[in-house]
């Protein structure tokens, strides 16, 4: 992936991307259906199938969020209504009209019932599928697997999992799922490469693998359990085995895969009050929110924040940001960086009166401490990429355990006062604090050689991240853990 387009990726919500490329690729199906490019069912039943699926699940969203008294996410909603489209079976009859509208009336309903602590424990549109299955009013018929489909699809999949990070998932998934296939495929009339092709076009392997197995809510919060997760939907996907009156299906494999994440991950969602905010900077401020139910998180992960309901620009009204307060406190503490060209969010955000309420949840993220906190710990902060150090320093500290702990803070001399209480703290509890201008790049070779035994982190903006972990994978060092903060 160039850093051009990374940029791009970066720059845009996660929700976004994928909302535009599945709206994209449903105008490409209705062009290619038209053509006889697809042919499953005509192209008015397409057409037909796309507007009530998103309209219903848009509807449905909107009247669930008001009696849960929650903000909605319509971008949520209509990716779910698009992926309804892709994965269900045409209505034949208006029975199967009316298993799209159960289709989705369940699919987002399990958003809002189907909880734990807050957190949807299913994929809305593979348990919406299944529900109108067992009810006998409908059925996934996954037809997006279609030899026409695959470029285009290619292309969404690999720029999702490219602003994802996400690879090591989708192969995770893919692998033992298209291994599977091919073994069951290939025969003495079929060759390795046809039982290949056959796979991956034929089966939804690229759908489900890079649209919905990415579903953050749904999927484990770190690395490799992520991993597992993948390994475990591949393996049930690619088996096709049947048990009773359930088979193998891509949404049953995926729900089986959701349990799995559920039984191994610690999920919370909460509404959330702005109990404080606080300027540290002119272009950084500090807001504390006190959830209603305990956000439980380690040091160093993020998650995701949605505003009340109004107005918002064509990136929508949720957004990432780590959490900058110790796993310990009561309130979850975010530092936000404001320009004058900044976002609708974060305009929002700025005047957001103490007392309103957000929606927190999705809780994740690989920038952790290492589990031997003894062991010596560099942290190289660009700007706002303070942040995760700021709830990693005051962890280490509650905690009271003797660390040996450097932080390099690349900063303007504007910057130099965010968060400098807790800083301050810091070096009073014997964490090595050292100032840097942003002009300033080099380490010396003092410096260098005493990173080579440490752990080290690096977090700050992409151009920021991949500057230095060049730099120091260039000087030989081994192990280096990074995050990134996009901004908008």
């Amino acid at each position: 992936m160039t850093i051009p387009l990374q940029k791009q990726l970066d720059s845009i919500t996660m929700y976004r991307l994928v909302m535009y490329g599945l709206m994209i690729l449903a105008f490409i199906s209705l062009v290619f259906r038209n053509f006889d490019l697809i042919t499953y069912a005509s192209t008015g039943t397409l057409a037909g199938v796309l507007v009530a699926s998103i309209a219903t699940s848009v509807g449905l969203n909107l009247l669930f969020s008001k009696l849960y008294g929650v903000a909605a996410n319509q971008e949520s909603s209509v990716i779910t209504g698009l992926i309804l489209y892709f994965i269900v079976a045409a209505p034949t009859s208006p029975v199967g009209w009316l298993g799209i509208f159960f289709a989705a009336l369940i699919a987002i309903a399990s958003k809002y019932v189907i909880t734990w602590r807050g957190a949807a424990i299913f994929n809305p549109a593979a348990f919406g599928i299944l529900a109108v299955a067992l009810l006998g009013i409908g059925d996934g018929a996954w037809w997006v697997a279609s030899p026409a489909l695959f470029f285009p699809l290619t292309i969404l999949g690999i720029l999702i999992l490219a602003k994802l990070r996400r690879f090591g998932l989708f192969l995770a998934f893919a692998v033992p799922a298209t291994c599977m296939i091919i073994f069951r495929t290939i025969g003495p009339d079929i060759s390795l490469l046809t039982a290949a092709i056959t796979a991956l076009t034929l089966y939804p392997i690229l759908f489900l693998g890079t649209i919905m197995l990415t579903e953050p809510g749904t999927m484990p919060a770190t690395h490799y359990k992520r991993i597992l997760f993948g390994g475990v939907v591949g393996i049930v996907f690619g088996s096709q085995l049947s048990i009773g009156f359930l088979a193998a299906s891509p949404h049953l494999a995926l729900l089986i895969g959701n349990v799995f994440a559920f039984a191994v991950s610690s999920r919370s969602s909460s509404k959330m009050k702005l109990v404080a905010k606080k300027q540290m900077s002119p272009t950084t401020w500090d807001f504390a929110f006190q959830p209603e139910k305990p956000i439980q998180h380690q040091a160093g992960q993020y998650m995701d924040f949605t505003l009340p309901n109004g107005t918002y620009d064509s990136r929508g009204n949720r957004r990432t940001f780590t959490i900058a307060s110790d796993p310990g406190s009561k309130y979850i503490h975010i530092g936000v960086k404001f320009n004058e060209s900044g976002s609708s969010f974060k305009k929002h955000l700025s005047k957001l009166p103490v007392g309103d309420y957000v929606t927190g949840n999705h809780v994740a993220g690989d920038f952790l401490l290492p589990k031997d906190i003894n062991k010596p710990i560099v942290m190289i902060a660009g700007g706002i990429g303070i942040t995760p150090f700021i709830s990693m320093l005051q962890h280490i500290i509650r905690i009271k355990i003797k660390s040996n702990v450097t932080l390099y803070r690349f900063a303007s001399d504007t910057e130099t006062s965010v968060y400098e209480e807790i800083l301050r703290f810091a070096r009073s509890s014997g964490v090595k604090v050292v100032n840097r201008q942003r002009s300033d790049t080099e380490f010396s070779d003092k410096e260098i050689a005493m990173m080579r035994d440490s752990v080290v982190y690096i977090s700050g903006s992409p151009g920021f991240v991949r500057e230095y972990a060049n730099k120091l994978g260039g000087a030989r060092i081994q192990n280096i853990r990074t995050d990134y903060f996009s901004g908008y």
